[in-house]
């Protein structure tokens, strides 16, 4: 009985849009004692979970029948702006069934911070549809992602605090890589990690012909677990065609197909372009020092919802880069204690690369929003300092 009360009390949240602090109010609580003396009225954050997990499984439900059907789909849009004056665009898909009734789904509610053009418009159908029909962000890890993730591991390499080599990965056996791929799935689906993962060592290298004493004359070198990069590898294979659809053309740094080539010839053009107009070029060069050690977690977590149409997908980045630690080691065998990381992507993941295009890929916008039209200018993002360091 107390189950069937809750799963009604949570379907009120949902389909009258309560606010899940009600079941924090007296009035509610003592009208549910009313109803149900016995009955314990669980907790917000218990309603908070149940609610997530209720829209994992509605999510999960509306993209099997959005791949199960066989007949044409249309998009509808709704543009609003709220009592706040802020703009939201609602999409929603339509379809008649085999039996001929016609469904509909709202793919996805979002903010537009942009003007409403026809082709801003058609951009975010795109992105909405694309996302929601074939993402596939979630599903188990196969085999085929396993064993495209170990080609890349490169033998001979440093192994992390687990002490696992990469030959031990690359060699395993057809029952190993069934078990790993099954842990994968495990960690993933309950948004855990072991705790070596999260720990790196830190080796200190010198540079040479510079003071020993200055701290700044020694290059850290990151070594993280090798069952982890192989994790982050299948991470990055399946968001990288959503995060780098979103990317702006100005950002060019590790990107596939890209490079600072790129950049440096469209500043030439923009050089050229003003000398023949005769108008004047100014270019400002932008220094990012620890770039990757300053990352905002609450604001990377932001721009992933964004970016990155699978909620569970965003929660597991960001358990990755939660509760991390390091170890700093010397050539000469000396341990520093170990540290924690409140801020930063970690130095040396595969994913720290694309979740700093991630955080700085509004930069562009953000910087034309500070000028007039008139004094537009050219943005080019080339390199960041402090690229991780590869083991």
């Amino acid at each position: 009985m107390a189950g069937v009360l809750t799963e009604s009390i949570l379907n009120m949240l949902v389909n009258d849009m309560r606010p899940i602090s009600m079941v924090e109010d007296e009035g509610f609580k003592q009208m549910v004692t009313t109803f149900h003396p016995g009955y314990t009225l669980p907790s917000r954050t218990h309603f908070t979970k149940l609610m997530e997990g209720k829209y994992e499984a509605t999510f999960s439900k509306v993209k099997d029948a959005l791949k199960a059907t066989k007949n044409k789909i249309a998009l509808t849009t709704d543009a609003w702006t709220s009592v706040a004056t802020k703009a939201y665009l609602g999409i929603t898909c339509h379809f008649i069934s085999d039996d001929w009734e016609l469904n509909s789904f709202c793919l996805t509610t979002m903010p537009l911070e942009e003007w409403h053009t026809g082709t801003n418009i058609a951009a975010w159908i795109e992105q909405a549809g694309a996302a929601s029909v074939d993402s596939n962000l979630s599903g188990e890890f196969t085999a085929e992602e396993l064993s495209e993730a170990m080609s890349k591991l490169k033998p001979g390499k440093s192994p992390g605090r687990d002490n696992i080599h990469p030959e031990f990965v690359i060699h395993q056996s057809t029952t190993t890589s069934g078990w790993l791929c099954a842990f994968y799935t495990s960690c993933y689906q309950r948004l855990k990690l072991p705790k070596t993962w999260r720990r790196a060592s830190v080796i200190a290298l010198p540079k040479p012909n510079k003071p020993a004493e200055d701290p700044k004359s020694y290059r850290p070198i990151s070594l993280l677990c090798v069952p982890f990069k192989i994790l982050e590898r299948m991470i990055h294979s399946r968001i990288e065609p959503v995060v780098d659809s979103q990317l702006p053309r100005e950002q060019a740094a590790f990107r596939r197909g890209r490079s600072t080539a790129d950049q440096v010839t469209l500043l030439c053009q923009d050089i050229e372009d003003s000398f023949q107009n005769n108008e004047k070029a100014g270019v400002v060069y932008l220094d990012l020092t620890a770039a990757y050690d300053t990352v905002w977690h609450r604001g990377l977590h932001l721009k992933l919802l964004r970016t990155i149409p699978d909620r569970h997908m965003v929660k597991f980045i960001m358990e990755t880069l939660s509760n991390r630690s390091f170890i700093l080691q010397t050539s000469s065998g000396q341990c520093s204690r170990l540290r924690r990381l409140k801020n930063g992507v970690p130095q040396g993941s595969v994913l720290s690369p694309m979740l700093f295009n991630v955080y700085i890929h509004d930069l562009p916008d953000t910087l034309l929003e500070m000028v007039e039209p008139s004094e537009w200018i050219h943005i080019t993002l080339l390199d960041q300092v402090n690229s991780p360091n590869r083991t």
